[in-house]
């Protein structure tokens, strides 16, 4: 017999990611974005610094995945200040 599996929030698995206090690096685009063009059909291209061992890691085989998010940041801020309003209550 065979059991539907539960859908889970990629998010929610980054966040235990984080309390597992596991590997997860970030790269703010405000300092290590360093060209970005637009291009044609709708999308440009972005050239990013990241840490020389992660680059390493991949180069060596090293199975790594990431997505590039890109958020309203006073949206975001206005969030955050919410949530953590929630947790003092």
């Amino acid at each position: 017999m065979m059991t539907d599996k539960k859908k889970v929030n990629n998010f929610d698995v980054l966040d235990l990611m984080c309390e597992r206090e596991m590997n997860i690096y970030a790269f703010p685009l405000g300092t290590n974005m360093k060209r970005a063009n637009t291009g044609k059909d709708n999308y440009g291209e972005m050239v990013i610094a990241v840490a020389n061992d992660v680059i390493l890691s991949m180069a060596m085989g090293k199975k790594l995945t990431g997505v590039l998010l890109i958020y309203d940041a006073p949206q975001f801020d206005a969030i955050k200040k919410e949530l953590e309003q929630e947790e003092t209550e």
